[in-house]
């Protein structure tokens, strides 16, 4: 009997199917999960490692989770990011934080937006759902279809398992995308596990079906079934099989016992469980009570149909399912994550599909992507309007671009809207009033309304104009307006006085009208050298001689001339020329045994050349000169000095004397307020 109703199911559900999308429902796309394997690199090494699942094309993307299953033995060295469209999410990173006792592996972990619990806040192995560290919401809007790419990355050293062992395994076993978006793929990938999350519920005594259409060339090799949940109090009441356009196979009849739910079971013919001598929840890898070998040579093109069939009094709910079917071995010989048996450009590496005229190939290996058979690299629209040029699209220049998309229709440079010949000789060539027709295509090259013939300047600036010299060119096409042997582009008096006259700094104007002789920007009522050096040149004091040259003798103007300045480029005071910088010395005695001590210090400028490194001398005030005390004695870098030296009584004080640093300032010589030594009594 049931064997009958399957029979059913195979011809009535598959109508319905057909007619149906591919979505579970107007906008869920279901899932596609990858099996990856791929190993994490240490941190030793790197960048980490990467893993892509190809989304065919649908509409905007409205919702994704992500799905990761991950082995490794401190989760806390990894960062874990995914990347689609341009845009990269950050997912986990460094958790769980701490030194929580466990902390290897991710086991059945869901990254989800509306998820309850933060990553921040699980513990490994972080099974269930989960909020990632960065929104997924950043991908909303954007194309569900392309290349994801899950990127993992060991940011701590080399492994060590100590006492010279095998490093621990760390790789990524499988991931994969639940999503939704405004319409959904209608096809979907073999060999990659792909499926829907359906939520379909059923009633008592109720057969349930689901499916969804592959498409793939080739013949069956290998099945495997995934109920990833399946919701019913007494799995003893059901009875589950999976179904093609050409077979059906019994997956578990009345197994369970009063045990509930089908999570995460696998029905692989490689198991090495039998399903019926699993327990509910069944959760692993389990062989059906039927071989799913049945299924090999049927066609991969199908509709895949998951039938429960409900024999007791209990309601249920299918949550998610999903195949994953083998056709040899699926090749991608380009590495781009989509099969070469759907792959627009097989040998070009294009995980986009990009297909600008819906051809067979895709824009990555289309050596004509519009259709207009002008090849790309010689198209200067590439992705113009499509279909052949010709008279239902004419090209005047051939270039690839359609006269109704070209805005230079002869290909010379002019718009087809500037134009006066918009469809004249093809190609750049003499046009002196660009105008759009060439020379050889007029009589008048320049629009002065002057013929060629009679025109003395046929080929000179464009239109009519003043002749300020008179001399059978207007204006606008003599270079040279008054004539004076300077050209207008380099004459500051363009239509000065006519012809050539004494002009001391050549700049067209001649020296009884310029304003500025030496042309140094020192106007002659202000300049100390009106007719000095031309142009523009160092002039520290601003008087019209350039600074390092005979005529300036004072470069910085303060009257000290440079032969005896200290500091010829900066303003200062006789009689070294340089910027006074005043400093204050402080000094005090205390007796010290036999001997005096003198301590002091330099201050009073933030120029601490005058302060550090300084010659001090220690005097002693008596009539004539006051003998010093010592030799040698200098500051400190932070200006402070001490002598220790026999002193008899008297009045003493310290004396910093005059420096000057070229080129900087002069250190104003400094003297101390006396300080006194007393007699000893006794």
């Amino acid at each position: 009997m049931r064997r009958r109703i399957l029979l059913g199911l195979l011809t009535s559900t598959l109508a319905v199917l057909l007619m149906a999308p591919a979505s579970a429902s107007a906008s869920d796309c279901g899932y596609q999960i990858r099996t990856s394997g791929v190993s994490i690199p240490d941190g030793s090494f790197g960048s980490g490692t990467s893993d892509s699942i190809y989304i065919p094309p649908g509409g905007s993307l409205q919702d994704v989770d992500v799905d990761l299953d991950l082995t490794h033995p401190d989760d806390r060295d990894l960062d874990i990011t995914l990347v689609h469209d341009g845009k990269s999410v950050g997912l986990s990173s460094d958790n769980p934080a701490g030194n929580a006792p466990n902390r290897q592996n991710y086991r059945g972990t869901v990254f989800d937006d509306e998820a309850a619990t933060a990553i921040t806040d699980g513990s490994a192995p972080f099974t269930g759902s989960f909020r990632p560290e960065e929104s997924l919401t950043a991908f909303d809007g954007g194309a569900s279809g392309g290349l994801w790419t899950l990127k993992v990355k060991d940011d701590t050293g080399t492994l060590d398992p100590g006492g010279g062992g095998t490093p621990p395994p760390q790789k990524i076993n499988s991931w994969g995308i639940e999503y939704s978006a405004a319409s959904c793929p209608t096809y979907r990938i073999p060999c990659d596990e792909v499926g829907v999350s359906t939520n379909a519920v059923f009633g008592p005594h109720v057969t349930l079906s689901d499916g969804f259409q592959i498409h793939g060339d080739g013949t069956v090799s290998a099945v495997t079934v995934h109920i990833r949940r399946l919701n019913h109090p007494t799995d003893s009441e059901l009875d589950i099989s999976l179904i093609n356009d050409s077979q059906a196979v019994d997956l578990s009849t009345g197994n369970g016992g009063s045990g509930d739910n089908y999570v995460d079971t696998l029905f692989d013919q490689q198991a090495n469980a039998p399903i019926t001598t699993g327990a509910a929840p069944f959760t692993g890898s389990f062989t059906p009570e039927e071989s799913l070998f049945a299924m090999r040579g049927s066609p991969v093109d199908s509709v895949w149909i998951l039938a429960v069939i409900n024999d007791g009094a209990n309601s249920g709910t299918l949550v998610s399912w999903g195949v994953k079917v083998s056709a040899g071995l699926c090749p991608d010989l380009d590495s781009d994550a989509v099969y070469d048996t759907i792959d627009n450009c097989d040998s070009t590496d294009n995980p986009g599909q990009e297909n600008y005229d819906s051809d067979s190939a895709g824009d990555a290996c289309d050596t004509d992507d519009d259709n207009d058979a002008v090849v790309d690299s010689a198209d200067r629209c590439a992705q113009g309007v499509r279909g052949p040029a010709g008279t239902a699209a004419p090209d005047f220049d051939q270039d690839g671009c359609k006269n109704g998309e070209d805005t230079d229709d002869d290909d010379d440079g002019v718009a087809d809207t500037a134009d006066a010949c918009p469809r004249g000789d093809i190609g750049v060539g003499a046009d002196r009033d660009s105008d759009g027709c060439k020379d050889s295509e007029q009589a008048d090259d320049d629009s002065d309304g002057v013929l060629d013939p009679a025109d003395d300047c046929p080929q000179g600036e464009v239109g009519v104009a003043a002749d300020h010299d008179a001399d059978g060119c207007s204006d606008a096409e003599d270079p040279d307006d008054d004539n004076d042997g300077v050209a207008d582009a380099a004459d500051a008096c363009a239509q000065g006085t006519v012809g050539i006259a004494a002009d001391h700094d050549g700049d067209g104007c001649r020296d009884a009208e310029d304003a500025d002789g030496d042309n140094d920007g020192v106007a002659n009522a202000a300049d100390r050298c009106p007719a000095g050096a031309v142009g523009a040149a160092q002039d520290r004091d601003g008087d019209g001689c350039a600074d390092a040259s005979p005529e300036d003798t004072d470069d910085d103007g303060d009257t000290v001339p440079d032969a005896t300045d200290k500091c010829p480029l900066v303003a200062g005071a006789a009689p070294f020329g340089c910027p006074l910088t005043a400093r204050t010395v402080r000094l005090k005695v205390k007796r010290a045994g036999a001997v005096f001590s003198f301590t002091g210090s330099l201050t009073g400028t933030a120029v601490r050349s005058c302060l550090s490194k300084q010659r001090i001398a220690v005097r002693r005030i008596q009539g004539g000169p006051d003998p010093r005390l010592g030799k040698g004695l200098r500051t400190s870098l932070k200006g402070k000095f001490k002598l220790r030296h026999k002193a008899p009584a008297g009045r003493y004080y310290a004396y910093a004397p005059v420096l000057t640093l070229a080129n900087r300032t002069t250190c104003a010589a400094a003297s101390s307020k006396p300080v006194r030594i007393r007699p000893r009594r006794g």
